[in-house]
């Protein structure tokens, strides 16, 4: 593809969330959202699995053909996970192209901070940081178990503790 006509587009936004939902693309007002937005995991216990989060990524601005990925670091600048390269196509600048990674079954051995590359086009575009912190476990009675079961607030406290 001729690439003198090429213009690239600017980084419009950038996501981290818990679950990223698509309409229908046959209703006349598609739509995409993003879900439980985070910049911190937190665990009772290291190494653990995050089950599933996405990074939600969008162009605009340019024109033509590109390619895109995302490197994940880890708090000492280690990869931790590469996605494989995307291809995406503006054919105005007033177009907007949304690139959406589900993660699944991240392994996270260290607390820190972790650094997500943003590349366009083999080269990097941006960087965002997100923290993976420890929290302190805690044994409860049967009782206070109880309680807490009951009361939805608890509930929301747990997951997000337990994720």
């Amino acid at each position: 593809m001729d690439k003198s006509n090429q213009k690239n587009p600017v980084l419009k936004y950038f996501i981290i969330c818990d679950e990223f939902v698509r309409e229908d693309k046959s209703k006349s007002s598609f739509k995409q959202s993003a879900l439980g937005l985070f910049d911190t995991i937190s665990s009772g216990k290291f190494p653990f699995v995050y089950p599933v989060f996405y990074i939600v990524v969008g162009w605009s601005g340019g024109n033509g053909e590109h390619f895109q990925s995302i490197n994940i670091m880890d708090p000492d600048g280690k990869k931790l996970l590469h996605t494989p390269r995307n291809r995406f196509l503006l054919k105005g600048e007033f177009q907007t192209s949304n690139y959406v990674v589900e993660l699944k079954n991240v392994l996270f051995k260290k607390i820190g901070f972790y650094t997500v590359q943003i590349i366009l086009d083999d080269v990097v575009h941006g960087e965002f940081f997100f923290r993976v912190e420890e929290i302190e476990a805690r044994n409860v009675s049967k009782n206070e178990f109880d309680k807490m079961i009951k009361d939805p607030e608890a509930i929301k406290k747990a997951r997000i503790a337990t994720a």
